[in-house]
Parts: C-alpha cells; structure tokens; sequence
C-alpha cells in the first residue's frame, strides 16, 4: 500500500524519499484529499458563479430547486467582475474556515484528542494522519502544497 499512496503522492510532485515514516505517507495523502475537497467545491461554486452552469446541471433537481438555481443565476450574472471575484474569495474562505474550525474541535476537543488512522481493507494499520502535529496546523501546509486555484 506504502508504494500506492507514494505514486499517487508523486502526481503531485511531492517528493516521497524526503518522507521519514508511514505516518508522514498518510498525511500527505489525507491533505490532498482534503485539498481536492477544498477546490472541487469551490471550482463548483465558482463556476455557478461565474454562470457556466448548463441545463444539465439541474436535471436531477426538483421544480422549487430549479426555480431557485435559475434565480440566483440570473442575480448573479448581473455582477461586475470584481463582486464576482469577492464572492468567490469568501466562498474559498468560508470552505477553509469550516474545515479549519472542525480541525481546531478535534484537535482540542475536552474529551481527547482525535487521531485520524488510515487502515487497510484487512484492517492493518499503515499510518496515523495527526501522529505528531495537529490537524488545523496542517491545513495550511496541505493547501500550499495542493491547491489548484491559486
């Protein structure tokens, strides 16, 4: 598993011989998961934004639902530039802030402290993802190293 995770690692030019210890492998990996979470929604939400949705991205929704997308559509293409790239920093902002916050509870929860481990299917453990730093310290690394929007 250790040599799947450092393939995958090295997509993202993350050079894995600098890597001391399984627990370093599962944290890079677990901060591109959670950096492709942070850009997919927004890249979703920018593109709403920037009104490039299609009729196809509301066939699953229902009338009301419908009705409200177009809504906000139309309110939305009536922006300038600059309020549209406003919206989308705090949009971005607000994904990070809320992912950072429920790091800070896990990271200083009154009960404990939450530990994120990797296992395999077989139930064998290859890494903890917060073994010597804390997850909302993290966060900030992983974006620098992952995001694609910047």
């Amino acid at each position: 598993m250790k040599n799947e995770i450092a393939s995958y690692l090295e997509e993202y030019n993350i050079n894995t011989d600098v890597l001391k210890d399984d627990n370093e492998y599962v944290n890079m990996f677990f901060g591109t998961l959670v950096s492709q979470s942070i850009d997919y929604w927004f890249n979703n939400s920018s593109k709403f934004i920037e009104n490039n949705e299609t009729e196809e991205t509301f066939s699953q929704l229902n009338d009301d639902k419908k009705r409200m997308y177009k809504n906000n559509m139309e309110i939305l293409s009536q922006l300038n530039i600059d309020t549209k790239e406003i919206i989308k920093q705090l949009v971005k902002e607000s994904i990070e802030g809320a992912l950072f916050s429920l790091f800070v509870k896990m990271d200083q929860s009154p009960y404990g402290k939450f530990k994120i481990i990797l296992e395999s299917e077989n139930g064998k453990k290859l890494g903890i993802v917060n073994n010597k730093i804390d997850l909302h310290e993290e966060l900030f690394k992983w974006r620098y190293l992952f995001n694609k929007n910047d």
